[in-house]
């Protein structure tokens, strides 16, 4: 039976940054950012109202604007390479983030089967209903897992922050990458580094 590799972005991916993060850095913003991005780390602040604050911010952003950040931002090492081999095997790559879609849908030109992220669009009004918060990665899991008949056995996830928490408290099988020590606590296996070709191979490890 095939395979369900479930990736978070920020942090995991995106080495040691954030969607935001990098966008604001390209429009001279990073100071807003940083308070949000400060707050909702601590826990202080709810991901839907982290998106109803900076949602202002990314109006003036073009697809133009968006691809270059997308391009320049910090990937981690051998990224394609590794979606690349998931697919070869006729296994599935999803990415599951809090970050906006219209950042993270550019995964699937890199391989990713499917993106779900928070839908904060460029030029209509901000919808609260549209913010996925962390318990909403546990729940599209389970329902990508029923409607593609995968076996929970045969699935895998790869995260790093608080926003993982959920999913990898089910007993899920997983690899924290480059995590926080909360996240490495309930892992099955941990990486740290630079190359997702090695924190994939400790993900093979678990279901073969």
């Amino acid at each position: 039976m095939s395979v369900l590799h479930v990736f978070d972005m920020d942090g995991t991916l995106l080495l040691g940054s954030t969607a935001s993060v990098e966008l604001a850095r390209y429009l001279g913003i990073s100071e807003q950012i940083a308070i949000l991005e400060k707050l909702s780390s601590a826990g202080e602040l709810t991901n839907i109202e982290f998106h109803r604050r900076s949602h202002p911010l990314w109006q003036g952003l073009t697809a133009d604007v968006i691809d270059t950040v997308f391009a320049q931002s910090p990937w981690i090492g051998h990224l394609r390479a590794v979606w690349d081999d998931i697919a070869a095997r006729g296994e599935t790559a999803i990415v599951i983030s809090m970050s906006p879609l219209f950042f993270v849908q550019r995964l699937s030109r890199w391989g990713a089967a499917r993106v779900y992220a928070t839908d904060s669009p460029i030029g209509s009004v901000f919808d609260e209903t549209l913010v996925l918060e962390a318990y909403h990665k546990v729940e599209i899991v389970e329902r990508v897992v029923a409607d593609g008949g995968f076996d929970k056995d045969r699935v895998v996830a790869y995260g790093d922050s608080h926003t993982d928490i959920p999913l990898f408290s089910t007993g899920i099988r997983s690899v924290a990458v480059n995590a926080s020590a909360a996240v490495e606590a309930l892992a099955s296996l941990r990486y740290r580094g630079n190359d997702l070709r090695e924190a994939y191979a400790l993900a093979r490890s678990l279901i073969e």
